[in-house]
């Protein structure tokens, strides 16, 4: 899993990138993490799977992000 921040200059900065591994009904929490200082956060982006774990492709998931200025 890998999270990622994307600022209103287009660029990104990864957050986290981790080997999470749980079973169905299972949650995970991560955070809380500080802004980043002089850039503005427009969106999340959150990567589920790849091709070293092809067992977590093809499920389902939710993610919620909350966030305060």
């Amino acid at each position: 899993m890998a999270v990622f921040l994307r600022f209103s200059d287009n660029t990104e900065f990864r957050l986290l990138r981790e080997n999470v591994t749980l079973q169905p009904e299972q949650s995970r929490s991560f955070g809380p993490f500080p802004a980043v200082p002089g850039r503005r956060t427009n969106q999340v982006n959150v990567r589920v799977g790849s091709t070293t774990m092809p067992g977590s492709i093809g499920f389902s998931y939710r993610v919620s992000v909350e966030g305060c200025t």
